[in-house]
């Protein structure tokens, strides 16, 4: 007993003395290639044996944090030094979902990542605030992600370009039609229509209506909704094609057009499930509309949230957790400067149909 509490004594010293170094090299007071103290240095300031002090070297070394140079000692590594990459969009992270998990998979990403990322947030107007002196506000700053926000790409970045600082559009492939000569990762709404209905139409469903919102992004994804049904040789009529005014209520919605007597098919594909795709559910829900027996719903996002709807409506989203990996990656891989233009990665989807169509 009493050895197993020395060795969790020696344990808890060694993961407290990596943990204070390792804050010491991410903090930025070293730059790539200064001299680390020795490890006689490092046992006098912390009272800890040699080997102790060895071992959390070699810790950090492995980490990519420092490296050796027989008979001259110890440095930091030049990918040690802090990089800040700052996430701009047009909401809040406490208003949207998706923003919201985009940077936890990035912060999770950044964590096995051989450079030391740091991922920061701010609004489009926080952004337009600090333009003129960022490398005064971010001053480690190393790249910028415009998120779902094309526009402001467009008008920034030759002020990024010019301090040297990557700068890339990440949203819609709508969205990244307009950024010639610009970087962008993206995901293709063609495609994240078509999977969306070839799982419906893959079930059996052919009677298949459309709810959108009436923005550009959902615009597009109606015209692929059109598309499909054309090319599978499906009938498309007005009726079948419900738009509702930007943030309209799903709920009201639908309540209304069945009380004035609407068919809504044997499947309702929903371009948005936040607001549009749960409310026009929980409004079937309410009219005695059997899920999915009678009508099918599948939407697009927000597959976690979903989970609290009994039953719940299908989902098809953006693989978030696999982009920020690969991003992060993308970063790893980039000096600091410039991103190369053009597209530097397009995103998967994930489908979940978990036995609602």
């Amino acid at each position: 007993m009493e050895t197993d509490c020395m060795s969790d004594v020696i344990y808890s010293k060694k993961m407290f003395l990596e943990e204070s170094l390792r804050q010491q090299i991410k903090s930025g007071n070293y730059q790539p290639h200064d001299r680390f103290p020795s490890v006689a240095k490092l046992k006098e300031q912390y009272g800890l044996s040699q080997v102790t002090v060895v071992q959390a070297l070699d810790r950090l070394e492995a980490e990519g944090l420092l490296y050796r140079r027989k008979r001259s000692g110890t440095f930091i590594s030049p990918v040690s030094k802090v990089r800040q990459v700052l996430v701009v969009s047009g909401v809040s992270r406490l208003k949207s979902d998706e923003l919201n998990r985009f940077l936890c998979h990035l912060d999770n990403s950044q964590m096995e990542s051989r450079s030391n990322l740091i991922i920061l947030c701010c609004t489009i107007e926080e952004f337009e605030k600090n333009s003129p002196f960022l490398k005064v506000v971010y001053k480690d700053l190393f790249a910028v992600i415009f998120f779902r926000c094309p526009e402001m790409l467009l008008r920034h970045r030759e002020e990024l370009r010019e301090s040297k600082v990557a700068a890339l559009f990440y949203g819609s492939s709508a969205g990244s039609k307009q950024l010639s000569g610009c970087s962008f990762y993206c995901y293709d709404e063609r495609t994240l229509v078509f999977r969306a209905l070839d799982a419906l139409y893959e079930r059996g469903y052919r009677d298949i209506s459309c709810f959108s919102l009436d923005t550009d992004v959902f615009e597009e994804r109606r015209r692929h909704y059109v598309d499909w049904m054309l090319e599978k040789g499906l009938p498309v009529c007005k009726e079948k094609v419900h738009i509702l005014p930007a943030g309209g209520n799903g709920f009201a919605y639908m309540r209304e057009k069945l009380r004035q007597g609407m068919n809504p098919g044997r499947a309702v594909f929903c371009t948005s499930n936040s607001n549009l795709g749960t409310g026009c559910l929980q409004a079937l829900l309410q009219a005695g509309v059997r899920i999915p027996e009678e009508v099918a719903i599948l939407g697009v996002g927000n597959i976690p949230g979903l989970r609290e709807f009994h039953p719940r409506p299908a989902a098809i989203e953006i693989d978030f957790q696999g982009d920020a990996a690969r991003l992060v990656e993308f970063f790893d891989n980039e000096s600091a400067g410039e991103a190369p233009p053009g597209r530097i990665g397009q995103s998967e989807f994930i489908l979940d149909c978990n036995q609602t169509v």
